[in-house]
């Protein structure tokens, strides 16, 4: 078990997430962890989800102090600035969840009354184009993107691709999505295609 951890400043605390101190981390963890469990039961989320989302709050933080050079100035207490980011990073996981389910029930309704043919040809060829550049890339980011689309929990996706720590996941992820994001706008069909923009509902 963890000894109790100390008091730190927020100052302390940021300087400590920017240099990964890891008393500073394991304070973060004693200490915050356990609220976020809370915060995801209160709304709804699998307690499994709970993990995830503090990693995910984390590594908002890193980088948001990363373009702050540091110098990121918290008002208020880190307990509460941290919960709040907690707080707001799940909320919008929600409304993306939203949205997807919203998308597919309306793909689900298009398929069942047809659509117009130039809409539908946009999106396959928008598809088209995404496997395309997919399949140019390393198995490893192949792998993590795959991964990334049926949602698997960041400890089995940190498994399967054998890394070490939740870091070197964000890392992973971040550095494979702009990679295909990257392929993706240098794609001549897609530039094409975008240029005459996304066919109009009637």
């Amino acid at each position: 078990m963890f000894e109790k951890s100390k008091n730190f400043s927020n100052e302390e605390i940021i300087r400590g997430i920017q240099e990964q101190d890891l008393e500073i981390l394991r304070h973060i963890y004693q200490e915050y962890f356990p609220l976020v469990e809370k915060m995801i039961k209160k709304y709804h989320g699998r307690p499994e989800e709970a993990w995830d989302l503090f990693q995910d709050s984390l590594n908002v933080l890193v980088d948001l102090i990363e373009r702050k050079n540091g110098q990121l100035l918290i008002e208020h207490t880190f307990k509460s600035f941290f919960l709040g980011m907690c707080k707001n990073v799940w909320f919008k996981k929600l409304r993306l969840n939203q949205k997807y389910l919203e998308a597919r029930n309306q793909f689900a309704y298009e398929s069942m009354i047809g659509k117009d043919f130039d809409e539908e040809f946009f999106e396959n060829s928008l598809f088209r184009i995404y496997l395309r550049n997919l399949n140019k890339m390393k198995p490893d980011c192949i792998k993590m993107i795959k991964m990334l689309t049926e949602e698997l929990p960041g400890k089995e996706m940190a498994e399967l691709m054998n890394l070490q720590s939740s870091q070197a996941l964000y890392n992973k992820k971040r550095a494979c999505l702009k990679k295909l994001i990257n392929l993706i706008n240098d794609d001549p069909e897609y530039k094409n295609l975008t240029e005459h923009g996304k066919p109009k509902k009637n």
